[in-house]
């Protein structure tokens, strides 16, 4: 079966100025990704998703393939169901046609390729339509009403249990997500089917999204991550 990975990276960011340039241990936070990602030990076709030609010239740079994107899908509120569509499109043009999908986010910059090869494997394997990394979560949830007061979701809050007596709850990460591309093309979504998750450490699941989040990245990766 054929796997097309994609690593959605445009230049724009809210927060953090060209968000998915910046470096940890000396690379890129999109070629980190993709150097990560290579090392899987499955045969796979990589591209970066971008619309930004700045992004381009570092993808030549580090001899990274990827697909332009028109700009109208690089805004903030573009999900990445419409990146990943655009590309199987592309490539469907040039005569490349896939099996399997895999979006990586590249601001998760401590995922673990095991996981991702286990999660391509369930699918191998026919144990799973769709693959997700997630870590367990035990806390609890809360959302604000009309008049701004708190309330619980999905927990009695005179009722308080024990984390040890809590049904198992899973978070995303959102670092890795794979799908069948007949299904995705289907859905236009990456969980379909029959959906298993790939639980990840809570280490390895850090999304950068504020400049907090950058300088939490650099200090775990000198003194969590070292080799």
């Amino acid at each position: 079966m054929k796997i097309l990975v994609l690593i959605p990276a445009r230049i724009g960011s809210v927060s953090i100025r060209k968000k998915n340039l910046q470096k940890l241990n000396n690379l890129p936070l999109l070629v980190r990704a993709a150097k990560k990602i290579k090392k899987s030990k499955h045969k796979l076709d990589l591209f970066i998703s971008t619309e930004s030609k700045i992004i381009m010239s570092v993808c030549n740079k580090y001899k990274l393939k990827y697909i332009k994107r028109p700009k109208n899908l690089a805004k903030n509120k573009t999900g990445t169901d419409e990146v990943l569509n655009h590309a199987l499109k592309f490539l469907s043009k040039k005569e490349k046609k896939y099996d399997i999908l895999a979006s990586v986010q590249c601001t998760s910059p401590f995922f673990d390729t095991k996981h991702f090869d286990q999660a391509i494997k369930l699918i191998l394997n026919k144990k799973a339509d769709s693959v997700f990394t997630a870590s367990k979560f035990n806390s609890f949830l809360w959302e604000l009403n009309k008049l701004n007061f708190a309330k619980p979701i999905h927990h009695n809050k005179n009722k308080r249990l024990r984390r040890q007596d809590k049904k198992i709850q899973f978070n995303e990460d959102g670092a890795i997500k794979i799908t069948k591309v007949k299904l995705f093309l289907k859905n236009k979504s990456l969980f379909n089917g029959k959906i298993k998750i790939i639980e990840t450490p809570v280490q390895n699941t850090l999304d950068i999204n504020e400049k907090i989040d950058l300088k939490i990245a650099k200090i775990l990766e000198k003194y969590l991550f070292k080799k």
